[in-house]
């Protein structure tokens, strides 16, 4: 049986004397047997676990006469067991190194703040399985790569697809993962000390609700602000509305004789008001082609009565140009007035 490396510790095919040691042996009896041969069999090897939990691997040194430490485990921080707390993932070079998987968020958002992370991470949605009612559609699964696989899976003889199915047909069943040489792995209980790898490692999938798929997740809070913001531009917008409404002022209608295609324009006599006063300042009532209005407020004409007071802003009617536009003189029986177009 060709050599093998430990799942869990991917950087081992970066020793030469590790390709070529670890063997594992099947008998026929279905017991396993794992050895270790070093490439130089004149090389003395020895394993050990030292009291304060590392484990080191050492070489005798005849010309030192003396062990030598080939490699001390563990290195840094994501070799620590279980370091990321479970359904959390731990990268050696991240920043931070510790994140949740996805579907999973910080058990305690508060120390996973101050970095410590070893509550680990909790489910956002419940599986099919575990929801009161039936709705939503089937779970499905995540994939993750290149990782040290999870503790304390259970091992089946079977494929990569059946072995799917039946993580799909168990409710308990988090994850599964197929490895050459092992085969189907399941994991009915929690995801733990898992850690990615930049070179090497395995592929975990991970069961999902159907919710994680097919759509991005947007956090409660910016949910909120977003109909906050919008309540209050409709609030606003009605109280604008409102203000113009009240400030709008509607033109009188156009009277008949400045409307008719004659335009007969109506004489105005000033002996005929109730009364009439040369002084600008008094109080004056206009009659204007049968309405009413207090001598305070300016007379309204439409513009078919403007056009025929100006001869249809004829150029002998042209007095100049101002800041607004040209200027017109007209006249109305008893009014004279100058026109800005």
């Amino acid at each position: 049986m060709p050599s093998v490396i430990f799942s869990g510790v991917p950087y081992m095919t970066a020793f030469t004397t590790y390709q070529y040691g670890f063997k594992v042996t099947r008998e026929s009896d279905g017991k396993f047997y794992f050895t270790y041969n070093p490439s130089n069999n004149s090389e003395l090897m020895r394993f050990q676990i030292t009291w304060n939990g590392f484990e080191e691997q050492k070489r005798w040194n005849e010309t030192a006469k003396k062990w030598q430490v080939m490699q001390l485990q563990p290195s840094e921080d994501c070799e620590t067991y279980n370091y990321c707390g479970n359904f959390g993932v731990c990268t050696p070079s991240g920043s931070p190194k510790c994140r949740c998987m996805e579907g999973f968020g910080p058990r305690h958002p508060d120390q996973w703040r101050l970095g410590n992370w070893s509550g680990g991470c909790e489910r956002r949605s419940p599986l099919q399985c575990q929801r009161s009612n039936s709705s939503g559609g089937e779970d499905g699964f995540k994939t993750l790569r290149s990782t040290k696989l999870p503790d304390f899976a259970d091992v089946q003889s079977i494929s990569s697809d059946p072995c799917r199915e039946m993580c799909l047909n168990n409710c308990s069943c988090k994850a599964y993962a197929y490895v050459s040489g092992i085969q189907c792995m399941i994991w009915n209980g929690d995801l733990i000390d898992v850690q990615h790898s930049v070179d090497g490692g395995n592929t975990l999938y991970i069961r999902l609700a159907d919710s994680e798929f097919g759509r991005s997740r947007m956090p409660t809070y910016v949910i909120i602000l977003i109909v906050l913001a919008g309540l209050a531009f409709l609030a606003i917008s009605i109280w604008l509305l409102w203000m113009l409404k009240r400030r709008l002022k509607v033109l009188p209608a156009a009277t008949p004789a400045c409307t008719s295609s004659k335009c007969e324009l109506p004489v105005y006599d000033p002996s005929k008001s109730k009364e009439f006063s040369t002084d600008a300042s008094g109080s004056t009532d206009l009659v204007i082609e049968g309405s009413q209005v207090n001598g305070s407020d300016l007379p309204m004409f439409n513009f078919n009565c403007i056009a025929a007071a100006t001869d249809n802003f004829s150029e002998e009617n042209k007095l100049g140009q101002g800041g607004f536009g040209l200027v017109y003189k007209g006249n109305l029986p008893g009014f004279f007035f100058i026109s800005s177009a």
